[in-house]
Parts: structure tokens; C-alpha cells; sequence
């Protein structure tokens, strides 16, 4: 029986690492490397909390209060509808970041767990392009710890310390999605 490659979670996902590049350039993880499945499966993760019930109404509800902050002290914002349209326009914006997630690139000297860079934009939220928007990086020692913990011949406890290291980066990744 022939084994069959695992889903795509995350549509058109592009993971970038500077490890065996250029100085101050990055190359593309193949898609079936232990890597990038490892990203795919934490941003897939981090999807599925914001995209509960939980998280949507939560989504929804940081989304009213910023919008009503702006606009309480007159800083424009791109969010031209009625409040009561916000629940759609959260499910647009996580199917977007499902189909079209940001460049996320591994970066060895990143200091935290995650971070998200927005830059650019647009001033039409219809025309929202998560990949236009702005980039992921994610700690590229956390990344290797992972799919250290997934190879044979680990003793008991890597499995344990990729579960958590799992839950620490799938909180972390959700956190930064929020702020695209």
C-alpha cells in the first residue's frame, strides 16, 4: 500500500529560511520537508483557534473596539461597513489568511517565538492580500527543535516537548494574525 502525502492545510504556503543562503537573502523549504510541514501545521493550528466560535466572537469583539477607538478619536481606518457586518468580514479575512497566508521566513536571530510585520496594505477591504500585506517570521531554533522531537530514536520526552513547543507557537502565530 503506497503511503499518501498529508492535506494541504494551508493553500499556497511559502516558507523561506535563510539557513544555506546568500548572506542577507532566503530560499524556499520544499514543501514536503519535516520544516515546512512542522510551519504548516502550527499556522493551521493557530487558524483553527481563531476560526472557533470562541475565536471569531473574539475577533469580532477586539474588531468593534478598535474600530470605535478610531473613529472616537478620528484616526482613519479602511473599515467602511456597519458593525453588524463585522462577523462576515472576520470570516473573510480568516479564509483569506487560510488561502493566502503571509511569506513566513526562519529566522535564527528572532528573539521571540513569532512575529507578524505588516507593511503596505490596502485601502479597500475587499482587496485584502494577506501576502501583500506583510510577513511571518517564526524562531528557526523553536522550528528545528520540533522536527527534532519527531525523528526516530528520541527518547520519551521529545514527544511531550514538541506538544508543548506546538501550543506555544500556535498561540504565538494566532496573536500575530491578528494584527494584519
Amino acid at each position: 500500500m503506497s503511503r499518501q502525502p498529508p492535506p494541504v492545510l494551508i493553500d499556497n504556503l511559502h516558507v523561506q529560511t535563510e539557513e544555506g543562503a546568500p548572506r542577507g537573502e532566503y530560499i524556499d523549504l520544499p514543501p514536503g520537508s519535516h520544516e515546512h510541514r512542522v510551519v504548516e501545521r502550527i499556522i493551521h493550528l493557530a487558524l483553527l483557534l481563531l476560526e472557533s466560535r470562541n475565536g471569531r466572537r473574539s475577533l469580532v469583539e477586539v474588531a468593534r473596539n478598535i474600530i470605535e477607538a478610531r473613529n472616537d478619536l478620528g484616526i482613519p481606518h479602511i473599515y467602511n461597513r456597519s458593525i453588524r457586518d463585522l462577523p462576515n468580514i472576520i470570516d473573510f479575512f480568516l479564509a483569506t489568511m487560510r488561502r493566502n497566508f503571509p511569506t513566513t521566513y526562519l529566522i535564527f536571530g528572532q528573539g521571540g517565538k513569532a512575529s507578524g510585520m505588516k507593511q503596505g496594505g490596502t485601502d479597500n477591504m475587499d482587496d485584502f492580500n494577506p501576502r501583500d500585506t506583510g510577513y511571518m517570521t517564526l524562531n528557526r531554533v523553536i522550528i528545528r527543535n520540533m522536527v527534532e522531537c519527531l525523528l526516530p530514536g528520541q527518547p520519551a520526552t521529545a514527544g511531550h516537548n514538541y506538544v508543548k513547543f506546538k501550543f506555544q507557537m500556535q498561540i504565538s502565530v494566532a496573536h500575530e494574525i491578528v494584527h494584519f
